[in-house]
């Protein structure tokens, strides 16, 4: 009696064949039964899609970018505290938080209230650097702590309704 010896190819193939099996089953399987689950115990639509996550998400990036840029902005402030001022290492710096303050607006676009909050302090934000800008260039200024304190109420509060979900 002969016996026929298996190609090592034939089971590389049928390892393959497993291995594919295996990740459709987890990346197709478990979603639709996940799903499925959800239905079954009533959790809101929203949950079942991510959707409030997804929320929650963005306004952490957006809060994140907001305290980024409020923390450059300090930081160039507190380097430039006081006469006479570098004016090219000024205009260096100014577009730098600028950009970091773009990137803020840009990741503050969604509709969650701890987003709008902190689009609000990117705002005081720009009016603080429109101020300082002023300062730098002999303008009259006016009281940038109070701009400080207003742009550090709202990052405080979005980050109070990013904690409560709100």
């Amino acid at each position: 009696m002969r016996t026929t010896r298996k190609s090592p190819i034939v089971g590389l193939i049928q390892l393959l064949a497993v291995v594919a099996l295996v990740w459709f089953g987890v990346a197709e399987g478990w979603p639709w039964l996940k799903e499925r689950l959800d239905r079954s115990s009533g959790a809101p639509a929203s949950a079942r899609s991510g959707g409030e996550s997804e929320a929650l998400n963005e306004a952490g990036r957006c809060l994140d970018r907001a305290e980024a840029a409020s923390a450059s902005l300090a930081g160039v402030l507190r380097s430039f505290g006081r006469p006479p001022y570098d004016q090219a290492a000024w205009a260096a710096a100014s577009l730098d938080i600028a950009g970091a303050l773009g990137e803020a607006d840009s990741a503050c676009l969604c509709g969650h209230s701890a987003c709008r909050e902190a689009a609000a302090a990117v705002s005081t934000l720009r009016q603080e650097l429109s101020m300082a800008d002023g300062m730098v260039r002999g303008e009259s200024g006016g009281n940038l702590a109070v701009l400080r304190e207003r742009a550090d109420e709202h990052l405080d509060r979005a980050r109070d309704l990013l904690r409560s979900g709100s």
